[in-house]
């Protein structure tokens, strides 16, 4: 079968070319329709990440081992669809408004310290109210929510075995790492109350970590933009 000769090939390159060019480019609405999407779902996703844990993957075992049990399957896909809001939020209020580069880092200096307290109370909260149990060999660990001091075993399902023994042992020896369990060990009003002060602390932590990065998007994106 004869070749074609290198003119048409060059010819039918062209053609091919001005297809190619001839799909519009988005602009206008649709370009920061699609942008926004794309914040929501990659703050989401970095919101869900600790969830790479349970694949072993490392860093994010640790990470995820220190999250109590009681609250992971409810409270980190919420705040990752809450950071996936913030993102989106943040670049929907301050696009159209002056940020300047001061006016963009007295905003980063105002949420890095909403994260920082957030973060101290997050960890005092862990250290008074989370004990953190290791179970095959020291392998593993799991933390649970106990509630703040002073614990007490007063649930109907926690052993009589547990009095004088410390969190730890009781919930590894006598409650089988069981959530359930080890709330109404514990109690339930004490449990709740610490869950839900831990809940509103890391919520504001990972709040204020998506308005950082909504603002550091908009910053760059106005910067490039600038440089045109």
């Amino acid at each position: 079968m004869p070749s074609k000769p290198a003119k048409q090939l060059h010819e039918d390159g062209a053609q091919g070319n001005q297809k190619l060019n001839a799909v519009p480019k988005l602009a206008g609405t649709s370009k920061l329709f699609v942008h926004r999407i794309l914040q929501f779902f990659v703050a989401t996703a970095i919101g869900l990440a600790p969830f790479l844990g349970k694949l072993s993957v490392p860093g994010f075992s640790a990470l995820l081992e220190i999250f109590p049990l009681q609250l992971q399957s409810a409270l980190l896909p919420l705040s990752s669809v809450l950071m996936g809001v913030i993102v989106v939020t943040t670049d929907f209020l301050i696009e159209d408004g002056p940020l300047s580069r001061k006016r963009s880092r007295k905003i980063m200096f105002s949420l890095v310290a909403v994260a920082g307290v957030g973060l101290l109370g997050l960890l005092t909260v862990h250290t008074l109210a989370v004990a953190q149990v290791s179970f095959s060999g020291g392998a593993h660990k799991a933390s649970f929510v106990i509630g703040f001091p002073p614990h007490e075993y007063a649930g109907p399902d926690c052993p009589k075995r547990c009095v004088g023994l410390s969190s730890e042992a009781c919930i590894e020896q006598y409650l089988g790492l069981e959530p359930t369990l080890v709330t109404t060990c514990f109690g339930e009003a004490k449990v709740s109350s610490a869950k839900l002060v831990y809940a509103l602390l890391y919520l504001c932590v990972m709040g204020s970590l998506a308005a950082m990065v909504g603002v550091g998007i908009l910053a760059a994106r106005r910067k490039r933009a600038g440089a045109h």
